[in-house]
């Protein structure tokens, strides 16, 4: 909630356990609680003509192709200890 610029936001998508947070942050927007956001957030304006997406996911997005080779390089690891072991 603290990364989102102040305005007049009319509608927040959050993950419904975070349902009483976006309330008490967001008091005159329409709350829609749902489970395709695991966690963060994501508001718009009137006629959702400015969209804020900053999510769990999306982050995860954004940071995939500088994390996925430390995954590899992790299971790489991972496997060679097993082979190893056997």
């Amino acid at each position: 909630v603290d990364e989102i610029p102040e305005h007049n936001w009319c509608r927040v998508l959050v993950n419904p356990r975070d349902l009483e947070l976006a309330r008490s942050s967001f008091p005159s927007a329409e709350i829609v609680p749902t489970e395709e956001i695991s966690g963060g957030l994501k508001v718009d304006n009137q006629e959702s003509r400015i969209i804020i997406v900053n999510s769990l996911e999306k982050r995860l997005e954004h940071l995939w192709p500088e994390l996925l080779p430390d995954i590899f390089k992790e299971l790489r690891l991972m496997v060679d200890e097993n082979e190893a072991v056997i």
